[in-house]
Order: structure tokens, then sequence, then C-alpha cells
């Protein structure tokens, strides 16, 4: 059996979106809407858990977005998550100017 390694890490990501908590909520728990700015790999490179609070920041959302990842083989990295979360979150915030409030 092969040597296999693992390394934990943990980052935090905070933005703020012109869009109610309900609205920000539904990109996250639609299946499609998330389809629309969610996308990840599929090999199995780690395992995390990722709490996202959303906030009522006056007439929009704060999000506070928690990963706490263990990575494995060294197939990825905090930074490189980090960095690719952040770009989703991105495209979250371009989804929710581009789409019509319905929440």
């Amino acid at each position: 059996m092969s040597q296999r390694n693992t390394r934990h890490d943990t980052f935090v990501i905070e933005r703020t979106y012109p869009a109610s908590p309900a609205r920000v909520f539904n990109a996250w728990a639609d299946p499609e809407a998330k389809a629309r700015w969610f996308a990840w790999a599929t090999p199995r490179i780690s395992v995390s858990l990722a709490t996202v609070d959303l906030l009522p920041a006056g007439s929009g959302t704060r999000l506070i977005f928690t990963e706490q990842a263990v990575f494995l083989d060294g197939a990825d990295a905090v930074s490189e998550r980090e960095r690719g979360t952040r770009d989703l979150l991105e495209r979250l915030g371009a989804a929710l100017t581009r789409e019509p409030a319905n929440t």
C-alpha cells in the first residue's frame, strides 16, 4: 500500500452582495440556480466542511464563507482552494447581478 499524506487548513472569505439574504440563499440552495455559477473539479482531492453565513447588510447581504479542509496527497493546497473559492463567489455576485430578483 502506498503512503498517503494529508494537510489540514482553514480559510475565511467575506463578501457583500446587493441582494437579499433570501435571494443569496436561493442561489446556493436551488440546484438550477447554483449550476449557473458553481463549478468544481470531479476527482477527490480533499474533504471539507464549509459554513456559509448570510447576514443582512443594509439592502444587501454579507456572506461569510468558512472552509475547513483536509487536502489529500498534495493534489490541492489552501492557496489554490481559496483562490478558486474567491472566483466562485465572484461568479455568484455576477449571477445575482444579471438575474432578476424573484426572492
